[in-house]
């Protein structure tokens, strides 16, 4: 892997979101729907954590995912063509990294450390 590529090269351009307002059955329904184990949780289009299906296993379905944020990892954003030599020590703390257009605060994708194993050569 060439680390002095941008994280627009490694990362997935399909990101599966669900806003904080929405119940933890509508996150675990679209986890299920896309196949995912993690999703992200966003604040009007924001950015703010990243939860994994475990962390919902067992908390009241109806409530909001709101209600339960200071349980959920806090997620970290980075600029379009950021170096990858400057995610990494991110990957070590964070499940993964959220890829933003900055100037227009839009979301353009998210990069998982399981990623970087797959495009990883052996």
């Amino acid at each position: 892997m060439n680390k002095s590529l941008p994280v627009d090269h490694f990362m997935k351009i399909h990101v599966v979101k669900v806003d904080d307002d929405s119940t933890v059955e509508e996150a675990e329904e679209k986890m299920r729907e896309h196949d995912i184990h993690k999703i992200l949780v966003t604040d009007d289009e924001v950015p703010k954590y990243i939860i994994s299906d475990w962390k919902l296993w067992g908390l009241e379905k109806s409530e909001k995912i709101k209600k339960f944020t200071e349980d959920f990892e806090e997620v970290c954003v980075v600029a379009s063509g950021t170096i990858m030599t400057a995610i990494y020590p991110m990957l070590k703390e964070k499940s993964a990294v959220v890829v933003q257009d900055v100037k227009r605060e839009k979301i353009l994708g998210i990069l998982t450390a399981s990623d970087l194993v797959r495009n990883t050569p052996t």
